[in-house]
Order: C-alpha cells, then sequence, then structure tokens
C-alpha cells in the first residue's frame, strides 16, 4: 500500500515538472516572435537587392520589343496607381514589386529568360537602375488566354529592391529580359512611375 502512495507521489511530480516544462517552452518560444508589426521592413532590407553596379551591355542596350508582354501587379502589396499618378516611396524603404514578363517569340513551353527590373529617371537626367530581378512560376499567366499558343513558363518577376542612396525623384519602372548578347525592354506604363522621396 505505501509503495503504491510513493509511486502515485511520484507520478504527480513528474506530470507537474512536464506540464510546468512545456508551458516554460511555449513562453519562450512566444517571446521569440515579432511583435506584430515589427521587423518586417528590417528583414526585407537585409535581403533587398541594390543596383547592379556594372550593368550588362546587352541590358542596357536593350529596346522596347513588340514581341515581349509585361505588367505589374503590386508594389509593396498594392497595385499601381491610375495613369498619370505617381507610387510614392520614402528613400530608405524597401521597394516589392511582383509582376510578369512573357517573350512571346519564344517556342511553346519555354522558360522565360532572367529578368531585371529597372528604374529610369523620368526628367531624362540621371542613368537607369538595374536591379536583379528574381523568376517564378506563374500559373495565371501559363493559363492565361493570351499566351494559350506558348503556355510560358517561368513568367513571374519578382525584386525586392534598397531605396537607401538612390537619387530621390520620378522614375519610370521597366523590365528587361535576355541573356548573352540579346536584350529586350518593356515599359510598365503610365500606371508605374515610382518616386523616390526624401521622407
Amino acid at each position: 500500500m505505501m509503495k503504491n502512495v510513493r509511486l502515485g507521489a511520484i507520478a504527480l511530480l513528474l506530470i507537474a515538472g512536464a506540464t510546468s516544462c512545456s508551458r516554460d517552452t511555449a513562453s519562450s518560444n512566444s517571446s521569440m516572435q515579432p511583435a506584430k508589426g515589427s521587423g518586417v521592413d528590417t528583414v526585407a532590407a537585409l535581403h533587398a537587392a541594390t543596383p547592379l553596379g556594372e550593368v550588362p551591355s546587352w541590358a542596357s542596350s536593350a529596346a522596347i520589343a513588340s514581341d515581349l508582354a509585361c505588367y505589374g501587379d503590386t508594389l509593396n502589396g498594392k497595385g499601381g496607381s491610375q495613369p498619370g499618378g505617381v507610387r510614392r516611396i520614402a528613400s530608405g524603404k524597401t521597394m516589392a514589386f511582383s509582376g510578369w514578363a512573357v517573350d512571346k517569340s519564344l517556342p511553346a513551353g519555354s522558360s522565360q529568360a532572367p529578368a531585371l527590373f529597372v528604374l529610369t529617371p523620368r526628367n531624362g537626367d540621371g542613368k537607369a537602375l538595374y536591379f536583379q530581378a528574381n523568376r517564378n512560376e506563374r500559373q495565371d499567366v501559363t493559363a492565361a488566354a493570351q499566351f494559350a499558343a506558348i503556355k510560358p513558363a517561368m513568367a513571374g518577376v519578382t525584386v525586392n529592391a534598397a531605396t537607401s542612396g538612390l537619387p530621390l525623384g520620378a522614375y519610370q519602372a521597366e523590365v528587361v529580359v535576355g541573356e548573352g548578347s540579346v536584350g529586350k525592354k518593356c515599359s510598365l506604363g503610365p500606371s508605374w512611375i515610382i518616386e523616390i522621396t526624401s521622407g
């Protein structure tokens, strides 16, 4: 009888200890989670692309091509502005762009060529800024009726671009695609004018 009481007491102590331990673990884990609304810009900034120091000649000499279609979906989670409008981003903030670009001259099922996201000064002064973009699958673009004959792979274009140190002013957003010695340019049009501001 005494042996059973001792075993029962030991079992209770073990259960209490396990409960206390799991509660401590849960509270220490939750304290490691970022506070709501904090850290997002910091994390994005750590992985943000900076302008290319040396722009490939195929990119800098690329001309607008009618067989290259492109579109901007979002900038920092919001769609483009109305034509003639401007999207303003304070210097130091990360600029997260998502869209797509499709070279309609490629054979059906082809993966799209690497892409650069370009900011070209609207006033004609200064030089265009080129950022390395990422390609990703866009099933909606692959399945779109306008591309039914070619079903492009890896049509998506995304970039997280750093704005710290960029010259202030308004830029036209463009996409340049290509590799080797051939490049094509596509303008995202009047709804994609981006202005870098001082704050």
